[in-house]
């Protein structure tokens, strides 16, 4: 086998560029499908739990803040500070 000369080298290594490319370029296979459950599909059954809160958030929003926020939140740090001042 004759040695490689420079030109032939470049061409060896575009050869194998070009094929791993060609091989990256391979697109990968579909991931197989989940399998079915078994028993009874899923069923939420809490519509009127989210009713309920829907309509308690629309009567807060209507209702605003109250004008004493800062107030209560001082008293709920105040019993927080309390709690963490008991913990062990």
């Amino acid at each position: 086998m004759a040695p490689l000369t420079r030109s032939r080298c470049r061409y060896v290594i575009a050869g194998v560029a070009a094929a791993l490319v060609g091989l990256l370029a391979l697109p990968e296979p579909e991931p197989p499908l989940p399998a079915l459950g078994r028993g009874q599909p899923f069923a939420w059954d809490r519509d009127a739990l989210w009713r309920e809160l829907e309509r308690r958030f629309l009567a807060a929003r209507q209702q605003g803040c109250p004008d004493d926020l800062p107030a209560r939140a001082a008293a709920i740090a105040e019993r927080l500070s309390g709690i963490a001042e008991d913990a062990p």
